[in-house]
């Protein structure tokens, strides 16, 4: 009987696990509406991304219950400014020029900021354009940034015959990635991704990221794909299922969708 039911469990988890996708269309007033929420979303880059921040984007604003801008950010935050110029262009929020003087100012601070063995460190003062804290490599935030540099280079093929510069902008965005080095924070007998990197201590972070359901994701698919690590190390990562009150699920730190969306 045992043996029925491992038979079984094969088929059924993969029928199980198929979704139906159905066709979704949004009607006018539905696309209006997201549209007018991405425009406003865009806005937040557009006020705060400028020359006093060296066209970094800043953490965060606070509003209540005083106003104050965080004159911070980290490699995850210009990576998301980044990809958000091409949906702010792809949705006609800006034109081409646009998206090209914006690429580029960033990009002259990118290069000139310092980093580790070609890493982005974890958090810098956008108008002194200097290292925060200690200084921190960390795997996830380098990871979010180079994937999203990844996303950049493809996206602004499509309008480089509108503005020549662009082309030499995704050439210097390639250069950053291709002397981004991730093999230092591997650690090949465990096969996995340490959390990060003292490089004042010089040594690895004694922690690792051992689970598939994490934000960490996108950084080991991209890891795999390039040939940076071997492809055994997509199954090191653990698919370990939790269950409460009749709910199975996949095991993450936290069990906050950011682990769970944020890489989809």
């Amino acid at each position: 009987l045992v043996g029925v039911f491992w038979c079984l469990f094969f088929p059924v988890s993969y029928i199980t696990s198929k979704t139906r996708r159905k066709k979704f269309r949004l009607n006018p007033d539905e696309r209006d509406k997201l549209v007018r929420y991405a425009e406003k979303t865009w806005k937040f880059f557009d006020t705060f991304v400028d020359r006093e921040n060296n066209y970094l984007p800043c953490d965060n604003v606070s509003i209540m219950p005083s106003y104050a801008v965080a004159h911070r950010t980290s490699p995850t935050n210009i990576g998301l400014y980044l990809v958000s110029l091409l949906a702010a262009r792809d949705f006609g929020f800006i034109d081409t020029s646009t998206l090209a003087d914006r690429l580029e100012n960033t990009l002259n601070t990118i290069e000139k900021l310092p980093k580790f063995k070609g890493h982005l460190y974890n958090w810098y003062d956008t108008v002194e354009c200097s290292v925060i804290g200690q200084e921190y490599i960390s795997t996830v935030d380098s990871g979010n940034f180079i994937v999203c540099l990844v996303a950049l280079i493809e996206g602004i093929k499509e309008y480089v015959w509108e503005d020549s510069r662009l082309e030499k902008i995704a050439s210097r965005f390639k250069k950053i990635e291709e002397e981004t080095d991730f093999r230092f924070l591997y650690d090949s007998k465990r096969s996995l991704f340490s959390i990060g990197y003292n490089t004042e201590k010089g040594e690895r972070d004694s922690g690792y990221y051992d689970l598939y359901m994490s934000e960490m994701r996108t950084t080991d698919y991209y890891a795999v794909a390039r040939g940076i690590v071997e492809k055994e190390h997509w199954s090191c990562l653990s698919r370990a299922l939790v269950a409460r009150h009749f709910l199975l699920g996949s095991a993450s730190w936290s069990g906050t969708a950011f682990e769970y969306f944020m890489p989809h």
